[in-house]
């Protein structure tokens, strides 16, 4: 099988290298993704099967099944713990980071590398300058979620997020803060690659 050069020069991450040195070992007990090292349980089987029957057999929505979701915020407020959101993922891989600083430059490329080799993709976004241009720096955070909605995972739509922003901004700042947002969501879509 023939390999390109540049294909040769690509290492591989840590934890691959971890799997690779653990398949080596003699029995060892793989506690990073959270596969049991036992057969599941007789009744666990019974109750996915049940679920399987009555159509529960699809991806769930990104930020997590609605219901699920309610239930937390319920649960939380009995201890005194206040969302109107919360967001409910699987596993720890594949997450978003995106971070406000002028310099795309900003993050420490061993934390950059590590992020990435952990499935964490990385965007540094001018937020501040780029709502300052536009006359309204108490906006940076606008801008930073216009961005974050360019990306395909990002879990709330874009336009969802457009309508809270026009309802709850009041009149006097609502049509900078949209432009703003759009802004920030052009942004987006010029670096977040699908």
């Amino acid at each position: 099988m023939l390999i390109s050069d540049r294909l040769r020069n690509i290492k591989p991450s840590g934890v691959r290298r971890i799997f690779d040195l653990a398949r080596q070992m003699k029995d060892p007990i793989n506690l990073s993704i959270g596969e049991p090292d036992f057969d599941i349980p007789e009744p666990l089987k019974e109750e996915g099967i049940a679920w399987i029957k009555k159509g529960f057999n699809k991806y769930t929505p990104t930020q997590g099944i609605p219901e699920l979701r309610e239930k937390i915020v319920s649960h939380l407020k009995k201890k005194g713990v206040q969302f109107e959101e919360v967001m409910v993922t699987a596993g720890v891989t594949g997450g978003l980071c995106f971070i406000n600083a002028p310099d795309p430059n900003y993050m420490n490329q061993e934390i950059r590398t590590y992020l990435k080799e952990n499935g964490i993709e990385t965007y540094v976004v001018g937020a501040d300058q780029l709502a300052r241009e536009m006359g309204s720096i108490q906006s940076a955070n606008i801008a930073l979620i216009g961005f974050a909605t360019a990306h395909q995972r990002f879990p709330f739509p874009h336009d969802k997020l457009r309508d809270a922003i026009e309802q709850v901004t009041p009149q006097k700042f609502r049509e900078v803060s949209l432009k703003i947002f759009e802004k920030g969501f052009a942004e987006g879509r010029k670096s977040v690659k699908p």
